[in-house]
């Protein structure tokens, strides 16, 4: 896998033309392509791992979501080996704290109904985390890379992820303690991240902070998040 996929001397991959890079990170480099097919932008995003049978297997399951506030996969497919996902592009930005506590909660219900919603289709999201938010101008909220953590497990069961470690997948800071022990990962995982975002949506600070990933690590497992200061007694 290369983040330069989409180097300058190619902008037309399948039937998606290549407009701009959005941006990388540690799962991979993600664009803003035009479906030549439908007449719609959407976002292409390249990914570390390896295409394979089980990997379009996990991918269907996530197209299956439906809801207003999950973006939308609407395809899959590979280029010279590297799998990619061609999802609903949002215009918006990552919420960020301190917000109102009127704020605090209509974004926090719309993320919760998004978890519901992946929760009963027994999809995980796994790396819930402000960067994986966009709100639009109108603060309507979308949740990015459902299921995406889990499409990064390898054959043999491990992972590559922005931890940089093989055996678990998510954001130190935002992941629940048993994705650090390599347990089983299930609802109750996103439910600890959610609270991890809307401590910080209120606070302007996470909840388990850390200037490296071994300490962000450390302080969720180890450690309690500070109380909050001036978020009203009702939030």
């Amino acid at each position: 896998w290369s983040s330069d996929v989409c180097s300058s001397d190619l902008q037309t991959i399948s039937h998606y033309h290549i407009l701009e890079k959005l941006g990388e990170g540690g799962m991979g480099v993600v664009y803003k392509a035009s479906d030549t097919r439908l007449g719609r932008n959407v976002a292409l995003k390249f990914v570390k791992a390896q295409f394979s049978q089980r990997w379009a297997r996990e991918a269907r399951l996530v197209a299956v979501l439906n809801h207003p506030h999950i973006a939308t996969l609407y395809d899959v497919g590979e280029h010279e080996g590297s799998p990619y996902l061609a999802m609903e592009f949002v215009e918006g930005a990552p919420p960020k704290g301190p917000l109102p506590a009127k704020l605090v909660v209509d974004y926090g219900i719309q993320v919760a109904d998004a978890l519901a919603a992946a929760h009963a289709a027994n999809v995980v999201h796994r790396d819930l985390k402000p960067a994986n938010i966009l709100v639009t101008e109108k603060g309507f909220v979308k949740v990015l890379d459902f299921g995406l953590a889990r499409l990064m497990e390898m054959p043999d069961g491990e992972s590559v992820n922005s931890t940089q470690s093989a055996a678990i997948a998510g954001t130190p800071g935002y992941m629940a303690p048993e994705q650090f022990e390599g347990t089983m990962v299930d609802a109750r995982s996103d439910i600890f991240a959610l609270g991890c975002v809307l401590y910080e949506l209120a606070c302007g600070r996470r909840a388990f902070p850390g200037e490296s990933k071994s300490a962000a690590i450390a302080a969720t497992l180890l450690a309690q998040p500070k109380p909050p200061e001036g978020v009203p007694e009702k939030l």
